[in-house]
């Protein structure tokens, strides 16, 4: 049975939350997901925001999701995430990183796959200071998670990890 996409936002919520990271909205406690929102404030709709302070860093999950998300779009709104990761970072007095987590319901065509994950691996538009933002693609159709190295991003959030929440039969 193909895993969905809520069934995997069910996972993924469940490890980034055992992880620390808590969602970003109006209303939250956390004042690391506070200072994330009030940073994000005007970006294009992301499925769910989630942020933390992991000890090294500040680190910054922005899922999105939809019907047809061309590449181009993505490249674009990684160079937007990396433009605000810089005022989150002077937010919280800390480096930051960000990573923006696709998920597609449909197979991803490889040449959009390689140009997402190509452009993911230029820094952004602005000079950012030690901020950084990677863009890791899931693609539930096929199942596979699409990545690229993401130096200095926690190895217990990393690929290999994600991955896991495509194949385990619970969260």
């Amino acid at each position: 049975m193909a895993l969905d996409k809520r069934e995997l936002l069910e996972r993924l919520g469940a490890l980034l939350t055992a992880k620390g990271l808590s969602r970003v909205h109006p209303d939250t406690s956390d004042p690391v997901a506070h200072a994330a929102g009030l940073a994000l404030a005007g970006l294009p709709h992301y499925e769910q925001l989630w942020a933390g302070d992991l000890g090294a860093s500040v680190a910054l999950v922005a899922v999105a999701s939809g019907e047809r998300l061309a590449g181009h779009e993505l490249v674009r709104r990684k160079d937007l995430l990396a433009e605000r990761l810089a005022g989150l970072r002077a937010r919280v007095n800390a480096p930051a990183q960000a990573l923006q987590l696709v998920l597609y319901e449909r197979a991803v065509p490889p040449e959009e796959r390689d140009f997402v994950l190509k452009e993911a691996k230029k820094g952004g538009l602005l000079p950012i200071g030690r901020s950084k933002v990677a863009t890791f693609l899931f693609a539930l159709a096929e199942p596979a998670l699409h990545s690229s190295r993401f130096a200095g991003w926690p190895e217990d959030l990393g690929p290999t990890e994600l991955r896991k929440l495509l194949l385990s039969p619970e969260a």
